[in-house]
């Protein structure tokens, strides 16, 4: 049978041996964008091991990548590589998470205080004395 009457017939996405670092982490959603995927990836942001890698590393099946976006952290492990666009379910397919860590902030409750001051003083210019104090009285608390 000859490729013109197989017209009617789709074929399944064949799985690729090798990918660019940057395409697969777009592809497996990770990254909303390849420009994205390739600054984290300049930045430092994922790593293979302990070691940064480069967008044009070639991914594949049963690599692990540690990938920091903002304060989340995650350690993933490549299960399928494609070139081709997936949709966000089976996207997921991709990659198993092995780690997911959000990492505390420091100074959250500093910055849970300032939140209720200016929620409830935005464009009101300084704070009241009594603002001061509170203020005052958590960045003491850090100091001892």
């Amino acid at each position: 049978m000859s490729k013109r009457h197989q017209t009617g017939k789709k074929k399944a996405a064949e799985p690729e041996r090798e990918v660019r670092l940057d395409k697969w982490l777009k592809v497996a959603r990770i990254f909303k964008t390849r420009s994205l995927a390739q600054e984290a990836i300049e930045a430092g942001h994922v790593k293979s091991g302990t070691r940064s890698v480069k967008p044009g590393r070639t991914v594949k099946v049963g690599d692990r990548f540690k990938i920091t976006k903002g304060r989340h952290r995650l350690l993933i492990e490549v299960l399928q590589v494609t070139k081709k666009s997936v949709s966000a379910k089976d996207s997921h397919d991709l990659y198993q998470v092995l780690e997911d860590h959000m990492e505390r902030d420091e100074h959250q409750g500093f910055n849970r205080l300032l939140d209720q001051i200016e929620g409830s003083r935005r464009g009101k210019g300084r704070p009241t004395k009594r603002e001061r104090r509170q203020i005052d009285k958590f960045t003491d608390q850090d100091k001892d």
